[in-house]
């Protein structure tokens, strides 16, 4: 392929995302250093309380569940995403389109 990568879509050897890539850990360690000096536990208590506040005041359910999503992925983690296989799924579909008379 032209791209630099293979049939597969891989990245051929010597071939990568263009851009600088991630950062250094010692900067990203530095930016977490950061945020914590900035952002007390009790700072950001406060700014989860009034961000729930502000989302029910204004009767938004999609601000309530985006302070709910934040406050549970860093208590609870993120659940693990599952693909659920159907019996019949994607060839199922394209059997049943195939066998479908052409509409005009």
């Amino acid at each position: 392929m032209s791209n630099g990568r293979d049939e597969a879509g891989r990245f051929l050897p010597g071939h990568s995302l263009p851009g600088p890539g991630r950062p250094p850990k010692a900067q990203e360690l530095a930016v977490l250093d950061a945020i914590k000096a900035t952002f007390t536990p009790e700072m950001v208590q406060d700014y989860l309380k009034r961000a729930m506040q502000l989302a029910e005041e204004q009767k938004s359910a999609r601000g309530m569940v985006a302070v709910l999503e934040f406050a549970a992925g860093y208590t609870l983690g993120k659940p693990i995403a599952r693909v659920e296989q159907q019996p019949h799924g994607l060839a199922a579909i394209v059997e049943m389109l195939r066998d479908k008379p052409e509409q005009d």
